[in-house]
C-alpha cells in the first residue's frame, strides 16, 4: 500500500515513483528495479484475496479497493518510468581483469603471488581424484582429505585459476593456465567416460554416481531423507564446477571448458 513498509524501507514516496528509474550519478544503476515486482505482487495478492476469501473481501471491501487502486496506479507509474529509463546515460562500464596490474612489490602484489603459488602447489591427480575415480579413470589416486571436500572445491579452484590467468603477471599466469588446462582435460575425459555409458549418463560430470541425485528424492523410511548419501547438496557441487568451467572459458580462453560446460548443461 502507498506509504507502506516497502516504501519506508527504501526511503521513497509514491509521488516520486515516476522519477525512481532515473540513474543515480554515482553508479548509473536503476534504483527502481524491484518496483514492478512489488506492484505486480500487490495486484496478484489483491485479486487472489478477492477470489479465494470472499468473506474477508466483504468485510474489508473498501480497504481492498484502495489497495487495488494504488497498486494499479503505481504499476502505471513504473511502466512510464521504465520507458523514460531507456534514454539513461551509461556512467560505468565493466572491464576485464587483464586491464588491471598491481604495483610491483606492493602488498597486493605480494598477496597475489602468494595466492598463485598456492594454486600451483596443489597436485593435479589429487585435485581431480574424486571425478576421475567416479568415472573409473583411476583406482589409485588419493583425494585431499579435508572433511568438507566433496568435489565443489575443484570448481572454486577452476574459477580462481581462471582469474589468475587473466590477472597474474608472466610467467605465473602461463604456469596457472597450463595447470588449469590439464585439470579441464582430465574432467573432459571423465565426462566422456560417463557419456559412453549412454542414457542418463550423457554429459554427466560429477565426483559421485547418479545415486547422489536419485537419493534427493528417496527415503530410508517415512520422513527420513537419504539426500546426504553420499553428498547433501549435489546441485550445489555441480554448479561450482559449471561456474568454474564458464570462468575458464571467459577468463582463460579455454574452449574445451566451454564444451564440457555445455555437456553438463544438457545433462541438467
Amino acid at each position: 500500500r502507498r506509504g507502506g513498509w516497502w516504501y519506508r524501507v527504501h526511503g521513497w514516496r509514491s509521488s516520486s515513483l515516476s522519477h525512481a528509474a532515473r540513474p543515480t550519478p554515482a553508479t548509473g544503476m536503476l534504483r527502481s528495479s524491484p518496483v514492478p515486482l512489488v506492484a505486480l505482487a500487490l495486484i496478484v495478492a489483491t485479486a487472489l484475496g478477492a477470489h479465494h476469501f470472499p468473506e474477508y473481501h466483504h468485510h474489508h471491501q473498501h480497504e481492498h479497493m484502495h489497495v487495488e487502486s494504488d497498486a494499479f496506479n503505481d504499476a502505471q507509474r513504473v511502466i512510464e518510468a521504465f520507458r523514460g529509463a531507456s534514454r539513461a546515460t551509461v556512467v560505468l562500464r565493466p572491464f576485464n581483469l587483464s586491464s588491471v596490474r598491481l604495483a610491483a612489490a606492493s602488498r597486493f602484489d605480494q598477496m597475489e603471488r602468494f595466492n598463485t603459488d598456492f594454486l600451483l602447489s596443489l597436485e593435479d591427480d589429487r585435485l581431480a581424484c574424486l571425478y576421475a575415480a567416479a568415472a573409473n579413470l583411476s583406482t589409485t589416486c588419493v583425494p585431499y582429505g579435508h572433511p568438507r571436500y566433496y568435489g565443489h572445491y575443484l570448481g572454486h579452484w577452476l574459477s580462481a585459476t581462471a582469474f589468475s590467468v587473466a590477472s597474474a603477471a608472466a610467467p605465473s599466469g602461463a604456469a596457472v593456465r597450463n595447470k588449469s588446462a590439464a585439470i579441464v582435460a582430465t574432467l573432459a575425459e571423465a565426462q566422456a567416460a560417463w557419456s559412453a555409458l549412454g542414457g542418463r549418463h550423457v554429459g554427466y560430470l560429477f565426483p559421485y554416481s547418479l545415486d547422489a541425485f536419485d537419493n534427493l528424492f528417496g527415503y530410508a523410511k517415512p520422513g527420513q531423507y537419504l539426500n546426504c548419501a553420499p553428498v547433501c547438496v549435489p546441485f550445489y557441487v555441480m554448479h561450482k564446477v559449471m561456474a568454474g568451467m564458464l570462468d575458464q572459458y571467459q577468463h582463460a580462453g579455454n574452449r574445451q571448458a566451454l564444451r564440457v560446460l555445455l555437456g553438463m548443461a544438457d545433462w541438467v
